[in-house]
């Protein structure tokens, strides 16, 4: 079983146990499908739990499992991070993709179709958006997650084609 990393625990919400996550991907995050998660500090050490309920908030998603059912024990998860099963989630329609599943991938110059390197993680950020990190014979250079840095995604492929930042780009 593969777990793939879906968001953080970030407070208790209410007396019975309810926590927030804090999820990169925000209201289109897998936790509304799942009918389980794993916690804890790394995928090796989490422990899987049942969902009760999975509501989104303005601020995250608000969780209920069947195995944390008090205040006290929902504080003593704040920091886990919560990671769901890769078989569990649902299909997606064509075009679209889990970014975890592009990890790995070749990183292609849009233009010429000349390799750049391959994707070694991706930075979920709310605030400034997604960033992909690819590892380049000269180091890790960081691509934007937007339309006019990643080009194409093909899976069946394994390719992702870009247009590099310039320096002076944000």
């Amino acid at each position: 079983m593969r777990l793939v990393l879906i968001g953080k625990i970030t407070r208790p919400h209410g007396f019975r146990g309810s926590f927030v996550v804090h999820s990169g991907s925000g209201r289109d995050s897998v936790l509304g499908t799942l009918a389980a998660i794993y916690l804890g500090e790394d995928p090796t050490k989490a422990r899987r739990h049942e969902i009760v309920e999975a509501a989104w908030m303005p601020r995250g998603w608000k969780l209920q499992v069947k195995e944390i059912q008090t205040e006290a024990l929902a504080k003593q998860s704040i920091g886990l991070s919560v990671y769901g099963a890769r078989e569990d989630f649902p299909p997606l329609a064509p075009g679209e993709y889990y970014a975890d599943d592009l990890v790995g991938m070749s990183v292609l110059d849009a233009s010429t179709g000349s390799p750049i390197g391959r994707l070694a993680s991706i930075e979920n950020s709310n605030e400034a958006g997604d960033r992909w990190w690819c590892e380049t014979p000269k180091g890790l250079v960081a691509i934007p997650a937007r339309t006019e840095f990643v080009r194409s995604v093909d899976t069946a492929a394994g390719e992702i084609r870009v247009v590099l930042p310039r320096e002076d780009d944000p």
